[in-house]
């Protein structure tokens, strides 16, 4: 005879998994930020990326005080979903000091990135290859009428 786990029991489950993987992420960044302290992109696994091309879209952005929260939002995706598609972008803002955390999506193509951007509200997005930002504003007027708000 199989015991069914309560919904209690799976949510304590699922809560301590969070905290374990919070507490992972934030040693990662903690690592990488003394060897990158404006920025980098750290894979579902913890692995600082550094991708030959490609585009790093923000799809939701966080404060690093509030990592147990974004890492909550994206559970699904970190425990049960494609680990390769989560990644998280830390970024310092040089006017204010102020470190940001976003689940970002990669892609390789600057259409798709651009039109996500705009999706999702992004000011700017970041190329890989030439390690710089991309003011998505530069490429709204082309972009809009292909997207569908």
């Amino acid at each position: 005879m199989t015991d069914k786990l309560s919904t209690t029991q799976i949510q304590d489950f699922i809560s301590r998994q969070t905290r374990a993987q919070a507490n992972h992420f934030r040693a990662a960044f903690l690592r990488a930020q003394r060897i990158r302290p404006d920025g980098f992109t750290i894979d579902s696994l913890g692995n600082v990326r550094d991708y030959p091309g490609g585009f790093a879209v923000g799809i939701r952005s966080t404060s690093y005080a509030d990592i147990d929260e974004l890492i909550r939002e994206n559970f699904n995706v970190v425990t049960c979903g494609n680990l390769s598609t989560l990644h998280f972008g830390f970024w310092r803002d040089a006017s204010t000091g102020e470190t940001f955390i976003d689940a970002v999506e990669v892609y390789d193509g600057i259409g798709e990135a651009i039109e996500t951007a705009v999706r999702y509200g992004q000011k700017a997005i970041w190329d890989f290859a030439n390690k710089k930002e991309v003011n998505v504003a530069d490429y709204r007027n082309e972009i809009a009428a292909r997207v569908r708000f």
